[in-house]
């Protein structure tokens, strides 16, 4: 098993601070609390859709921008 992204990471453990269950996170983003438990573990790689969708039902908007002194 993989140890999960540093992203799904932090998202897991903002669910856990703000005291959210993986049941309720699991029907906010509309999938079953297997799936958002199998994503915090890194047994389960999530796409960015639902990764977008995660970060977006604990209140945050997942953002992609150019990194500084790159040109897009």
């Amino acid at each position: 098993m993989q140890s999960p992204d540093p992203l799904i990471a932090w998202l897991a453990e903002v669910r856990r601070s703000e005291q959210i269950s993986q049941l309720t996170l699991a029907n906010e983003v509309g999938v079953g609390q297997s799936a958002i438990s199998a994503i915090e573990s890194g047994a389960r790689r999530p796409t960015l859709e639902r990764t977008r969708a995660i970060a977006e039902a604990l209140g945050y908007r997942l953002t992609l921008a150019p990194m500084a002194g790159e040109e897009t």
